[in-house]
């Protein structure tokens, strides 16, 4: 399958709220990543909604605002594995630090 040359992320959204460990850890691990950054109530976007109104405020996690994010046209056809891999590695890498921390 020949992939469009078009293909990217769209517009990122990274949210973090809290004044414990999530915001310096969301920097160090999604800071070369082109996102636009919400703090505060404001980062309680997508499913972090159901999570902050469940009264958790240490969070992270992300949006995108792909044309085809998550739709039926979400797809090999309409992204590239290169642009998603640095997303997932950045999860990743922050999500071992937590765990890490916990293991402690």
């Amino acid at each position: 399958m020949k992939l469009p040359e078009l293909a990217t992320l769209g517009s990122l959204l990274i949210g973090l709220q809290g004044c414990g460990t999530a915001p310096p850890l969301v920097q160090r691990h999604f800071e070369s990543l082109e996102a636009t950054r919400l703090v505060g109530p404001r980062a309680a976007i997508g499913e972090l909604r159901e999570v902050h109104s469940a009264g958790y405020t240490n969070l992270f996690g992300m949006a995108g605002s792909h044309s085809f994010f998550h739709t039926t046209h979400d797809s090999l056809a309409t992204t590239r594995p290169q642009l998603l891999e640095p997303v997932a590695q950045a999860f990743a890498d922050a999500l071992t630090e937590v765990a890490q921390r916990a293991a402690r």
